[in-house]
């Protein structure tokens, strides 16, 4: 079928010649050979539309270095493409690539502030890079402005836990922000786990001063 598609592609010009290149994109993609579609779908002028394809698929079979590349290629284009941003930057995540991640998070964050998926993914970035004053940039103001309901303030009230632990040694105030993490689904029993982990803490310093 792509050569029949392809003969018809040589005897057409313009819009008609860019159908039948995203046809032979779709017939080779259908195939398994995606390079010979990717090559087609740019022949459309659908190059990039087709990487965001290829990045979702390699996302669904959990083929992250792949998918990296799609979107990497598909943000050449777009740049402010929120969506191919997120979705990079959890490639990126996956990869091990933690400060590449959140460069990229806070990117995203950049062109819509008022992504607060990726304001989360960034926190839980920060977190795993251990940079606790960038994670109290996001976290801090989300547990004060979001609404109870948002479905990541659980992760924000918890990761302002660790800061207060980790960056300032106030257990007593960790301990105040895991108690409001404790009805998450999520991080519910995580944050059970802090306040007594906390509370052993609150011993020992107070053991050391007496």
């Amino acid at each position: 079928l792509p050569i029949y598609l392809e003969a018809l592609y040589k005897m057409s010009e313009g819009e008609e010649a860019s159908k039948h290149a995203k046809r032979i994109g779709a017939a080779y993609k259908k195939v398994g050979e995606e390079e010979s579609a990717k090559e087609w779908y740019a022949l459309a002028g659908g190059g990039a539309s087709g990487q965001f394809a290829f990045g979702l698929e390699h996302m669904e079979r959990e083929e992250w270095a792949k998918a990296a590349e799609s979107f990497e290629s598909y943000l050449q284009g777009q740049p402010k493409s929120v969506g191919a941003l997120k979705n990079l930057g959890i490639c990126y995540d996956r990869l091990g690539r933690k400060a590449d991640a959140a460069e990229v998070f806070a990117r995203g964050l950049e062109v819509d502030p008022e992504r607060r998926d990726i304001s989360t993914s960034l926190a839980l970035v920060y977190s795993d890079l251990e940079r606790w004053s960038d994670v109290a940039t996001v976290a801090g103001p989300a547990v004060e402005t979001w609404p109870a309901n948002e479905p990541g303030k659980g992760a924000m009230y918890y990761l302002m836990g660790k800061v207060y632990e980790k960056r300032d040694g106030d257990y007593e105030s960790a301990i105040r922000m895991f108690e409001q993490a404790r009805s998450d689904p999520a991080w519910g029993s995580f944050a059970v786990r802090e306040i007594d982990r906390q509370q052993q803490l609150i011993t020992i310093r107070d053991a050391r001063k007496g």
